[in-house]
């Protein structure tokens, strides 16, 4: 975590194969070979793995809730551990998975921490048909919403939706926002993960430090 070679997304799998954990007191301990893990797959870059472990990708359903933890990453990550996730497209998938595991653990550097979401863009999956009426109630509920394109092409998400990346400026109350934007016809889904980081590994390139969400007493 932070060494340069793992910093480009294409990398982040190599990330997780080097960074092995296990819980333990609280802390989750780098270089510990697990033998029994499930990789559930969640967006094709997951399949590198396969060559470099013999492990068995799951589908995120078939593993259902007996999954003790998941990994990933995010583009943002407030004081709160709320996050804004689906720079690379997979919101939809990558939040279908955390719902799923009982803890969930996000690894990012230094640079995507904020002190409030919305510094960046906010994706939101929209479905392909009417994606300009879809736009347009975006606008209305205060974002201004550009349509994510590759090569000049809508980008195409997994389930084959389009990607609006959305900026609406500092999110005060990013679970309102959340709800307001899935009420709108159209959308299917936020890059907005409230609730679902149980810790955060932060690298810097000289060390890991970490984040815990508070237990409820």
């Amino acid at each position: 975590i932070g060494h340069t070679e793992y910093r480009d997304r294409k990398d982040r799998p190599k990330v997780v194969a080097y960074w092995l954990m296990r819980a333990h007191d609280g802390q989750f301990v780098p270089g510990r070979e697990v033998d029994q893990l499930r990789w559930v797959t969640r967006a094709g870059a997951a399949r590198l793995l396969s060559y470099e472990r013999d492990r068995q990708l799951l589908d995120a359903f078939a593993a259902a809730a007996s999954e003790q933890f998941g990994i990933d990453g995010a583009d943002e990550v407030s004081p709160d551990l709320d996050l804004i996730k689906g720079g690379g497209g997979a919101l939809l998938r990558e939040k279908l998975v955390a719902l799923q595991c009982r803890r969930r653990v996000i690894v990012v550097d230094q640079t995507k921490l904020v002190d409030r979401l919305g510094a960046r863009a906010l994706p939101v999956e929209v479905v392909a048909f009417g994606w300009r009426a879809t736009a347009g109630r975006i606008a209305g509920a205060g974002g201004t919403p550009t349509l994510r394109t590759v090569e000049g092409r809508p980008f195409v998400s997994d389930e084959g939706h389009h990607i609006l990346d959305c900026r609406f400026g500092p999110i005060e109350r990013p679970g309102d926002l959340a709800a307001t934007l899935k009420g709108l016809p159209g959308v299917v889904e936020t890059g907005l993960f409230v609730g679902l980081a149980d810790l955060v590994l932060i690298g810097d390139g000289r060390g890991v430090a970490s984040r815990a969400r508070p237990t409820a007493p």
